[in-house]
């Protein structure tokens, strides 16, 4: 069985392409996701009770993380539904739509990382003035 039987080679990159940059977004999309869960204390409550409570701040750092990623998901799906043929063709075709995608997956990552640079800053302070002789 050949997977890609009857594809040019443009068409299995174009597919190859799209593959990794939806794998990347639901990536992002889902780390965020669960740090915002953990953060908040929703997620794994009892193994995080000795941990300082999460900032607004790092919360919605979290929380626009994983929207952007979601948004990156979208945009493809709605272009290859609206475009009307093979969609990864339609998405590599259309320059604007992969530049925005891989723009919001990268303002995501950099999102991401704020909010968990944040969050070690916060808990190395708590431990850091808890450990500190009085």
């Amino acid at each position: 069985m050949n997977l890609f039987d009857g594809l040019t080679s443009h068409q299995v990159l174009s597919v190859l392409a799209t593959v990794v940059i939806f794998t990347v977004a639901a990536g992002v999309c889902l780390v965020a996701l669960l740090a915002f869960g953990v953060r908040s204390g929703l997620m794994a409550a009892r193994a995080t009770r000795d941990v300082p409570k999460a900032s607004d701040t790092e919360l919605w750092l979290f929380f626009l993380a994983s929207l952007s990623g979601l948004l990156s998901i979208f945009a493809m799906i709605f272009v290859g539904l609206v475009g009307g043929s093979v969609f990864a063709e339609t998405f590599l075709d259309n320059v604007l739509l992969l530049a925005v995608s891989l723009a919001l997956i990268l303002i995501g990552g950099l999102l991401l990382l704020l909010g968990a640079s944040l969050a070690f800053l916060t808990v190395r302070r708590a431990r850091r003035s808890t450990s500190a002789p009085a």
